[in-house]
């Protein structure tokens, strides 16, 4: 990461999703967080606050643009083609409270910021972004505001090691971060959660990575990719 210089992007990333997303009331909470991946689109459904549930669809750079009206058209349609993770019946009876919120895909490509300068630093998405497939940027702010508050309120109190601590977190969850930012690739991606759902340590590993207790590379090890693709050549490029 040598070389950066006031607000230079460097190692831009970019995925493939757009995302619209709503709340809603009166769909019930099964207890999980779901995430439903097909090859054309996906949709999250989640349980947050005050009973709601946040329901969330994916499509490609089109998917988010055009009008109001046509972004709730095309946001409702991708919803429907998902009726095990969203049942229709639960859909009509529920009431979406909110306006389609927008997440283009320029909205999601990533980049690393020099950090600190003169009493200034930076911290969460205005230092470093990586694509929310993962779910880290909540977690990246929080850490980031405790190692400041801990270092400027020592002894000795200095930021000089802070770009290279940033550097060092998000290694590997970078780039798996934009992996998870992309469409599934058939005959790859098939045999990957194949593997996942099949043995349970490499599903646990998965779950893992998102709270960062595991690193993507141990998760896709050569081990388990040679098990699972049987020495095909796709493994060796993943």
């Amino acid at each position: 990461m040598a070389g950066r210089l006031g607000i230079e992007k460097e190692r831009p990333q970019r995925g493939e999703l757009s995302y619209l997303f709503g709340y809603w009331r009166g769909l019930p909470d099964d207890g999980y967080g779901t995430l439903h991946i097909e090859e054309k689109g996906l949709i999250s459904r989640w349980a947050v606050e005050d009973g709601l549930t946040l329901l969330v669809a994916a499509g490609d750079a089109e998917f988010t643009r055009g009008t109001r009206e046509e972004r709730h058209r095309r946001y409702l349609e991708v919803l429907r083609r998902f009726p095990e993770t969203i049942p229709p019946a639960q859909l009509d009876a529920g009431e979406m409270i909110s306006d389609v919120v927008v997440a283009p895909e320029s909205l999601m490509r990533g980049f690393f910021r020099t950090p600190t300068g003169p009493g200034w630093a930076l911290l969460g998405d205005a230092c470093h972004f990586k694509h929310p497939g993962t779910a880290q940027g909540i977690a990246d702010a929080v850490e980031q505001a405790i190692y400041i508050a801990e270092h400027l309120s020592s002894s000795n109190p200095t930021l000089d090691g802070y770009r290279e601590w940033i550097d060092r977190r998000a290694a590997e969850h970078y780039d798996w971060s934009f992996a998870w930012g992309r469409f599934p690739k058939p005959g790859v991606s098939d045999k990957l959660f194949a593997g996942w759902a099949s043995e349970p340590d490499a599903g646990q590993d998965v779950r893992d990575t998102f709270s960062r207790q595991v690193d993507p590379s141990r998760v896709l090890s050569k081990e388990r990719l040679g098990r699972w693709f049987s020495a095909e050549p796709e493994a060796a490029s993943l």
